[in-house]
């Protein structure tokens, strides 16, 4: 077993993480003058993001010695160098960036931001208006251009130009603020006051944004950029996938569907079904559900899926059990045992069927609520709002959500569009998905239309599963679809959108999970179609006029000695099972391990191969609410690396359930300062 060294690491949450590195990665690549030069360049965005801007821009240079052909770090330094700052000099820089790189729009912004501080109103103007060629949708741009606008008192243009940008972003306190300017002074008095209060409102709840001088505070395109390791001339196409060993099948009575979580808080993770627990040490699965007292009981037959976690942060994970329209909720005693505490908590005594379920924070109160998607035409979708004392309320009214009416297969919570909400995507068994935006005032809007979202079940595609997770590296979810003909990536253009492209050898994917199975710092797919358990690896990202375009590998059977044996799973999960630092999985399908006369099981599938890349397994602690940093964002840095990784409970999974990084040739994450 691969060494490991225990480290902290600095996460997005509020709370402690511990990470463990574990692998030997083979040196080579990581000693090439381009795998330093976008080290460099990277270890400039951790200093500027330290407000370190002098040797931020120093780093930029260092990278640019290295490959003086590094667009990435001629956009950088211009920004390092704006925050020094030093404008004649971010001038210049951001000029040759401009050449270099003509569809990136920071260099114009930044060239409209030194224009603007120096009251160059006519080239600030010019500057901003070329950002807004490339993404007519930048909120920076929008609001520099409009006050630049009313400079001129051309209050009307100022208008069209904010009144966009509040609508997608109405918390924001900047937008707002001068859109109310603006009314007011072309003349529009009561619509100016009226957002003029808005704007007042905003500021005193604490929870809007703005912008500032800071640096992360100019908008998005102010920002530098880090490599994120997809890049052609970083990826190794030729690396072998993964591969599986059917090493266990699980204790008979866990029948599943169910979830993995470290229930008992040792480093492990569990396996939990509607009907029974099994702990896990170290990939080896003891039946305790009698003990735990989640054993089958009389009604509990109908129970269809679990979901985990500590709704009352209490620093015991709770379980939320799914039932044919009667659902438990199971709360974990001091003695690890749980109650039966249903009724008691208001959950209501039916709901209807629910197809997929999430705990999720979709308020920000720092409690976990309850979503249950409907899983059948007639049902209706429920939230069921956390009142902060362990009891619930159903909010599904004013929420919104029983508008998106559907069967679903899945559920993925995740910030879509990084504005800093939970935002809900529900893929149904028929039709569009619906991507229910978080409107901040306890309701949802359905925006997969504009989004680019509604083809995904055009000509009546039946939708199977969904998985998510940042696969093309833009700091974006992206999220896979099964479906019955081929399964299709919904990639996100980094600017809200999504563009739509299938994924080869995906027809007929009953389940699947993204995951970086093969350690090697990108998420692949992993799926069960009629070939049975198959990888198909992720091979980076080209980008030709601003466009990015992901490359993936032919799909490959995974498991040794077992072709077809798993076609027709019905439930995947995964997680680093033994601790040796990559994903093993846990299926259930019928006819694994005997032939396909062989009545369903759940067995386990050990990862054979991942590990020989190094890895970081990080786990996060929760310090007052949120115990087990349900819906937080994780981001790791290991040279020309970037990987951001996000934490769910939902039922079916959409990601492992724990967090490892995968940091293919490089040994270690980057260290600055």
């Amino acid at each position: 077993m691969p060494r490991a060294l225990f480290l902290f690491a600095a996460l997005v949450v509020a709370g402690a993480g511990v990470g463990a590195l574990q692998g030997q990665a083979p040196a080579p690549a990581a000693t090439t003058a381009r795998e330093n030069a976008y080290r460099a360049n990277n270890v400039g965005v951790a200093l500027l993001e330290q407000y370190n801007h002098a040797e931020a821009a120093a780093s930029f240079r260092r990278a640019l010695t290295l490959d003086p052909g590094l667009t990435l770090a001629k956009i950088n330094l211009a920004i390092a160098l704006f925050y020094v700052p030093d404008l004649p000099a971010a001038s210049e820089a951001a000029k040759v960036a401009a050449a270099a790189a003509p569809a990136a729009p920071q260099p114009q912004y930044i060239l409209g931001l030194i224009a603007k501080s120096e009251n160059d109103v006519d080239a600030a103007q010019a500057a901003f208006e070329k950002v807004l060629a490339i993404d007519s949708t930048d909120l920076g741009a929008r609001v520099n251009l409009a006050q630049l606008r009313m400079q001129k008192r051309e209050y009307d243009a100022a208008i069209e130009l904010l009144r966009p940008a509040v609508a997608a972003e109405p918390y924001h306190i900047t937008a707002t603020y001068n859109l109310g300017v603006a009314l007011t002074r072309a003349g529009k008095a009561e619509e100016g006051q009226q957002t003029i209060a808005k704007f007042q409102a905003l500021r005193e709840a604490g929870y809007g944004t703005a912008f500032s001088n800071n640096y992360l505070e100019q908008g998005r395109y102010a920002e530098a950029v880090a490599s994120t390791g997809a890049e052609p001339a970083l990826v190794d196409a030729s690396a072998p996938p993964a591969a599986f060993t059917l090493v266990s099948t699980l204790p008979a009575g866990l029948m599943g569907p169910g979830t993995l979580v470290d229930l008992d808080h040792d480093g492990d993770l569990d396996l939990v079904t509607p009907n029974g627990i099994a702990l896990n040490d170290r990939g080896t699965f003891t039946d305790v559900s009698a003990a735990k007292g989640i054993a089958p009981a009389a009604g509990a037959a109908g129970r269809t899926a679990v979901v985990a976690g500590d709704y009352d942060n209490d620093e015991r994970t709770d379980l939320f059990v799914v039932g044919a329209g009667k659902h438990a909720l199971l709360h974990q005693k001091a003695d690890g045992s749980f109650e039966d505490v249903t009724a008691t908590a208001g959950i209501p005594a039916t709901t209807g069927t629910a197809g997929a379920v999430a705990f999720v924070d979709v308020d920000h109160d720092g409690d976990l609520d309850l979503v249950l998607a409907a899983g059948s035409g007639g049902a209706a979708n429920v939230l069921l709002r956390n009142n902060g004392n362990g009891t619930f309320t159903d909010a599904s009214g004013p929420s919104g959500l029983g508008a998106a009416a559907g069967a679903a297969v899945g559920i993925v919570p995740s910030d879509f569009d990084n504005r800093r909400d939970v935002d809900l995507l529900l893929a149904r068994g028929s039709g569009a998905p619906a991507l229910l935006k978080n409107l901040r005032d306890g309701s949802f809007k359905d925006v997969a239309a504009e989004v680019g979202l509604a083809a995904v079940g055009a000509g009546g595609a039946r939708i199977t599963s969904v998985a998510a997770g940042d696969v093309n590296k833009d700091g974006f979810t992206d999220y896979f679809f099964g479906r019955a003909g081929a399964g299709v990536l919904a990639a996100s253009n980094g600017r809200g959108g999504f563009s739509l492209a299938d994924v080869p050898g995906t027809a007929g994917v009953t389940v699947a999970i993204v995951a970086d199975v093969d350690d090697d710092g990108l998420l692949d797919l992993v799926a069960i179609t009629s070939a049975g358990v198959v990888q198909v690896r992720n091979l980076g990202v080209t980008e030709s006029g601003g466009e990015r375009r992901l490359a993936w590998a032919a799909p490959v059977a995974i498991v040794k000695g077992e072709a077809t044996g798993f076609a027709g799973g019905t439930w995947i999960a995964a997680g680093d099972l033994d601790g040796d630092g990559d994903t093993d999985l846990i299926v259930r399908a019928a006819g694994a391990g005997g032939g396909s006369g062989q009545a369903p099981r759940l067995v386990e599938l050990r990862n054979d191969g991942g590990n020989r890349l190094a890895s970081l397994r990080v786990r996060l602690t929760g310090k007052v609410s949120n115990r087990d940093g349900v819906g937080a964002k994780v981001e790791m840095r290991a040279g020309s690396l970037r990987q951001k990784l996000e934490t769910a409970s939902t039922f079916p999974a959409v990601a492992p359930a724990d967090l490892v990084f995968g940091l293919g040739t490089r040994p270690r994450p980057t260290s600055c300062g």
